[in-house]
């Protein structure tokens, strides 16, 4: 007995007899699956197309909706880098002479780059800044690693003045960017006698 493209009946033996399959009868599995029954895989047919039109108006949707947030996301780029780009025009001094002020390696853009003399005033300053911390916190590393092991406490002191080191270096540099943004000029004397001295080298 040949039924459903060659899958044997399992309740009628008499040759040449085929039953239509019913909804709520269950067969083995034609396609060797595992478990004991299964619904034969030749009834059911793809209905995948049939939400293809659905999917493909979300689709258009979302398109339509990146379109739009990209529009807005482009304006208002646009918009900030008009308002960034006529800002630097308006203080490029400003930023050139902050430049100088930047940790450890700032002053290097100034000082090469530009003729003038406060720009190079300033880019000197903060080359000796950046020199003085630096060579502060090597001595103090070095002094560190050197000690013994059980002098914990003498350690912890050195510690602290490296971090203290840190953070006068850094107060100093905003220092003088705030007063550089504010009109105003501010100097260490003994800084500036040491500048002079840096003068005759740079």
């Amino acid at each position: 007995m040949v039924y459903g493209g060659g899958l044997e009946n399992r309740w009628v033996k008499a040759p040449g007899v085929r039953i239509p399959h019913l909804p709520h009868e269950t067969e083995r599995c034609p396609r060797g699956r595992r478990g004991r029954f299964a619904k034969p895989l030749y009834w059911k047919r793809y209905r995948g197309f049939e939400s293809l039109s659905l999917r493909m108006e979300t689709l258009r949707m979302y398109l339509q909706h990146i379109k739009k947030y990209s529009a807005i996301l482009y304006a208002t780029s646009i918009k900030y880098y008009t308002e960034a780009r006529k800002f630097c025009i308006e203080h490029k001094r400003e930023i050139i002479l902050s430049i100088a002020y930047v940790p450890y390696i700032g002053w290097l853009y100034p000082l090469y780059a530009f003729e003038d003399a406060q720009v190079q005033k300033h880019a000197k300053r903060g080359l000796l800044y950046a020199m003085t911390a630096v060579a502060i916190a090597l001595t103090i590393f070095f002094i560190v690693f050197m000690m013994p092991r059980p002098w914990r406490l003498l350690r912890f002191v050195f510690t602290i003045l490296l971090y203290l080191n840190y953070f006068i270096y850094y107060a100093i540099v905003t220092v003088h960017i705030y007063c550089i943004w504010n009109k105003k000029d501010f100097s260490i004397p003994q800084v500036e006698n040491y500048l002079e001295k840096l003068e005759q080298y740079i």
